[in-house]
């Protein structure tokens, strides 16, 4: 998403909310708002790793860093 949509969607969301919203809670909103199409995003383009591959990697970070450690 390029900044100009970024900020498109700020704005949609802006003029979208209740009118007596709390501002920290619209700021709230809209980060977990971008984080969350990010992901989608990330999702539809491939950028995803298995639950077994997250853990195989996690498994030689930790073993790497402290080799007295047994599985």
């Amino acid at each position: 998403m390029t900044t100009s949509e970024y900020a498109e969607r700020i704005v949609e969301m802006i003029k979208a909310r209740p009118p007596k919203i709390k501002q920290d809670k619209l700021l709230y909103e809209i980060y977990v708002k971008l984080k969350v199409a990010d992901g989608l995003r990330a999702v539809q383009q491939g950028r995803v790793h298995s639950h077994e591959q997250v853990r195989e990697d996690m498994w030689k970070i930790i073993h790497s860093s402290n080799p007295s450690s047994h599985p």
